[in-house]
């Protein structure tokens, strides 16, 4: 089907429409590392100010997207797909590759581990995408502004058992 924006514009809609995505539910669901978008789009820089001194402090970021792939949540919140998303800090080594010491990248190890890619053999994100199955905890978060509106995220993982 081609799209054509001249008949496209002159539609009627009857109805209200939605002013927010139905977030996924909370829970624990079966889930994969998502393959949309583009890998180097996880990546960013979270920025704040020290509180204490005031001074400018930055550290690397990702967001791995997670595509909940459980048939119940689908069915509570009734969506075909159900995407979130596994935040982590990345702790670096002073010549920017990933710290792999003790305590570092924690959250990165246990999504690893939660898909069967936390050996001892060459590992890079790319590993990463639609990895899984996994579980994985979601919670939902209320923003600051307006706690009516909610987002969710994992704030988990774990292996299948």
């Amino acid at each position: 089907m081609t799209f054509d924006p001249d008949a496209f514009i002159n539609q009627t809609t009857e109805g209200p429409m939605s002013v927010q995505i139905t977030q996924a539910p909370e829970g624990e669901w079966q889930a994969v590392v998502s393959t949309d978008g583009e890998l180097k789009d996880w990546f960013g820089t979270a920025e704040w100010e020290d509180r204490k001194t005031g001074e400018h402090k930055s550290a690397p970021t990702c967001e791995v997207p997670i595509e909940i792939t459980d048939q119940r949540a689908k069915d509570l919140i009734k969506r075909d797909k159900i995407t979130t998303r596994y935040r982590m800090f990345l702790d670096l080594t002073p010549d920017g590759k990933l710290d792999a010491s003790e305590g570092k990248n924690v959250k990165l190890g246990a999504l690893r581990a939660a898909v069967g890619q936390n050996g001892p053999q060459p590992w890079n994100f790319g590993m990463l995408r639609g990895a899984g199955p996994f579980l994985a905890r979601v919670k939902q978060n209320s923003d600051k502004k307006n706690p009516e509106i909610k987002y969710a995220e994992v704030t988990r993982v774990t292996k299948l058992t």
